[in-house]
Order: structure tokens, then sequence, then C-alpha cells
């Protein structure tokens, strides 16, 4: 009696319809589909967060920020190789400050030599920023720096002739500043600049609604990128793993 030889398994690569082109097609395709989930997932919450009508500024949470002294100003800003006509879709600075008292307080932006003149001889306190700042919540922000001078009361801000955007009153105060080329500072003071400044305060940037468009349409660009993506890689993987017409093992 004779026996037969063991017939041997074919290998994966060795089955009916099993090609290189096959698995690479495998491979691309779960690349593919990966990458088009998220650009869906980015681009679907971009898109959601731009075409909300009522989101147009991007502001820092509000600080209490107080000094003895007659005025709070902040690090110098420099700005260079602005185009001299800033376009209105590019947005503008918003800086909204209210005094923690029944007094009007009051908020301006200026060249920071001409602060400098401004505040000659007289106490201020510097309000310094860093990494653990506004938008991350830190716990070390506001940091004050005194600059030496006498505690004395300030001339009357708004009576000055050096901002360039200024606001003041009781109650929240609104500035909206267009940036143009130089170093700048903004400065805080009561508004009869006498010592003693107590206020609330947040800053940002205000995109308007034509701003906001704009990031929404790039943001369902990358939506809909997503969607080629992951429709050509669900496709290919389709592809690759259907076994050809006439390859089953009977």
């Amino acid at each position: 009696m004779s026996t037969q030889p063991p017939v041997s398994q074919p290998t994966a690569s060795q089955r009916p319809g099993f090609s290189a082109g096959r698995a690479v097609a495998l491979v691309i395709g779960s690349l593919l589909s990966l990458i088009g989930l998220l650009l869906l997932i980015i681009g679907g919450g971009a898109a959601w967060f731009g075409g909300r009508s009522d989101v147009d500024s991007m502001m820092t949470t509000t600080a209490t920020l107080r000094t003895p002294t007659a005025a709070l100003v902040s690090d110098t800003v420099s700005l260079a190789e602005l185009h001299p006509n800033w376009p209105d879709w590019a947005g503008t600075v918003q800086v909204t400050v209210r005094g923690n008292g029944p007094d009007p307080v009051f908020v301006g932006i200026a060249r920071s030599q001409d602060v400098a003149r401004y505040l000659h001889g007289t106490a201020f306190d510097l309000v310094r920023t860093d990494s653990n700042g506004p938008y991350m919540g830190g716990a070390h922000w506001p940091r004050y720096q005194r600059m030496a001078g006498d505690l004395r009361a300030l001339q009357q801000p708004d009576g000055q002739s050096i901002w360039a955007a200024s606001a003041q009153g009781t109650g929240w105060q609104d500035l909206t500043w267009r940036p143009s080329n130089g170093d700048w500072v903004l400065l805080v003071a009561n508004a009869d600049g006498s010592i003693g400044v107590d206020v609330s305060a947040s800053a940002g940037v205000r995109m308007p609604i034509v701003g906001m468009q704009m990031f929404g349409w790039v943001a369902w660009i990358v939506f809909g990128t997503g969607v080629i993506f992951l429709a050509g890689g669900v496709l290919l993987i389709v592809l690759g793993a259907r076994r050809p017409r006439g390859s089953a093992v009977g």
C-alpha cells in the first residue's frame, strides 16, 4: 500500500489572486483613509468655528490689574514691514477695560517714545507677560515691574495728542486699533490722571465677519480634501481586498 506525499498549503503570497500590487493597494488605501479622517475632523471643526456668526474675535481671559501709581503700561510691541493700508479683513487689535471703582478710566495706544515723554519723571508699573500669560491661565500673570519716578498724578491722558486710538469712561471701554509700523505701548490710567489704578482688562484680535468667512472657506477646502482622500483610500482597500474572479480555491 503506497502513501501519498503530503500536499503543502500555499502561503499568503502564493494563494491565487494575491499579489504585491494588492498588498500595496491595501497599505496605501489605509494611509489615505487615515489622512482623510484627520482632514475631515480638522476641516469640519474649523468650518463650524468659522461659520458661527457670533464668533468674530479671539480675546484673552479677563485679568485684574492694579497699581498704586498713576499708570499701567504694556511691554513695547515692535511692528515692521506692515502694509501701509492694513486690510479690514486682516483684523484689528481689540482692548476692553473697565474700572473696578466708580471713577472713569482711560485706555490708549501710542508710540513708545511719546508715552515715555508723557510719563517722564512719574512712577508707573510696566505689565510684563510671559509663557504663563492669560492664554495659558497661568498664576504668574500679570507680573509688574515698577519704573522709577515720583508717585504723583499725571496730566489728564485724554488731553494728550499722542494717541493712535483711545477710549475713556465708566463701565466697559472698548479700544479698537488698526496696526501700523512702529514701536507701540498700551497705557491704562484713571481718566483724571490720579494715582491708584484698579481695572479689569482683556485684549485680543477682532476679525470682521468677512475674515471669519474666509477662514470658513479654507476650512471647507480642507474638509473636501479629506472626503477625497477618504473615498480614495476606501476604494483602494476594497480593490486590494477583493479576490479576482476565478481565483477562489475549490
